[in-house]
């Protein structure tokens, strides 16, 4: 009966082979601890991403309102006395210093001049304060909510549903112009009694001496909701305007440009015909709710008149019929060829406001690829880093 026999292994091959299997198993720990922070820093990174979205919601909401704000309060600054004007020439034949005769009729071309004899050069400006206050932050407000509504609904292409694009853009549109309308009213109710105020100064101003002393004078005698009389004409008229305002031209963009607004072709045939098909779109819906913003301004400058000298007292209904019965359908588009020739500005706003979102979109897609490449590298040099030096110098110091 044969024995296998066993090898004789001398104690310095044994100490050998156990060192060997000691410097692997510290070597395959090392790894591990090496790996393991990249791998907590990327599940660290997956669990921020929705953070990280939400983030970048909230800053493309910050720069919606500030490329809002900064087109049209330009706009608005050097436009005012024109708006003071409309306003003035809409509403006369519901003022009593009008209607009685005691102050003869305004026409557009001698207006300027006129009442920058009667109540000064600055007067071109009456109303200017509450009228910054409510467009300023209305159309600032009424990009951002209109994108953020538009971003909560189902997305369409115009070129496959034209229909249910045009429908979801103004939807958008009427809530956005509705909501922001409904905030900064009390300031829309304050510019249209200053602007129509025929009084030179003083004593013999209709609605007060600035926009305080309207919502006292308002309030007086109507209690503190009065400031929103002729809201309901007022956010119907909006909501109209801002519906087709935004619907078209967001509809007609993708439909036409193939553009979404947040990468614009510059080029001067380019912005020559985004500039266009917005004065067009704006056109149509300010022609269409015109007659809704006459009869508005009309109730508000009415409500402010003594009641025996009121015609409307504050309804639609005997607005519309008095208007009709003595002016005729051309009663309800005064001033209409002026103001849409003013209008255009606000083909300007959309291309404008297009235009600054744009760059801004482009900022914040640049600052992300960067801080993305960052992260990137930092994760290939700690996949790649030699393992530490700490054994080798253990087994040197064994040797020795």
């Amino acid at each position: 009966m044969s024995s296998k026999e066993v090898p004789v292994v001398s104690p310095v091959e044994f100490a050998h082979t156990l060192q060997q299997q000691q410097r692997q198993q510290a070597a395959a720990a090392s790894s591990s601890s090496q790996h393991q922070p990249h791998q907590i820093h990327v599940q660290h990174n997956m669990q921020q991403q929705p953070v990280q979205q939400q983030q970048q919601q909230q800053q493309q909401l910050l720069t919606d309102l500030v490329a809002g704000m900064v087109t049209s309060g330009i706009y608005t600054s050097l436009t005012y006395p024109v708006h003071r004007v409309k306003i003035l020439l809409q509403t006369q034949d519901a003022n009593p210093r009008i209607l009685s005769g005691k102050v003869p009729r305004y026409s557009f071309v001698h207006s300027f001049g006129r009442l920058a004899k009667e109540q000064g050069v600055l007067g071109l400006w009456r109303g200017n304060t509450p009228y910054l206050l409510r467009h300023v932050p209305s159309i600032s407000m009424s990009f951002a909510f209109k994108d953020a509504f538009r971003e909560a609904m189902p997305r369409y292409d115009a070129a496959a549903s034209p229909f249910s694009a045009l429908a979801a853009n103004a939807a958008a549109g009427a809530a956005a112009g509705a909501l922001s309308l409904a905030l900064v009213y009390p300031f829309e109710f304050a510019t249209i009694r200053l602007a129509a105020d025929l009084g030179s100064g003083g004593a013999d101003r209709q609605f007060g001496n600035g926009m305080l002393s309207a919502w006292r004078q308002a309030m007086r005698a109507g209690g503190p909701l009065s400031c929103y009389q002729g809201f309901g004409v007022a956010v119907a008229s909006m909501a109209a305007y801002k519906a087709l305002y935004f619907g078209l031209y967001d509809t007609a963009k993708n439909l036409l440009l193939h553009e979404d607004g947040r990468r614009l072709e510059v080029t001067p045939t380019a912005l020559l015909g985004r500039t266009a098909l917005a004065a067009s779109t704006t056109f149509m819906a300010a022609s269409i709710t015109y007659p809704l913003d006459i009869i508005r301004k009309r109730l508000v400058v009415d409500v402010g008149s003594d009641p025996s000298s009121r015609q409307y007292n504050g309804r639609f209904k005997a607005a519309v019929q008095r208007i009709y019965a003595r002016e005729g359908l051309k009663g309800f588009y005064r001033f209409y060829s002026y103001d849409m020739v003013f209008r255009l500005g606000g083909g300007v706003l959309l291309v404008g406001y297009d235009l600054l979102r744009s760059q801004g979109t482009k900022r914040r897609e640049a600052a992300a690829t960067l801080a993305a490449a960052v992260a990137e590298a930092d994760c290939a040099v700690a996949l790649t880093a030699p393992a530490p030096p700490a054994l080798f110098a253990a087994e040197t110091s064994q040797q020795r």
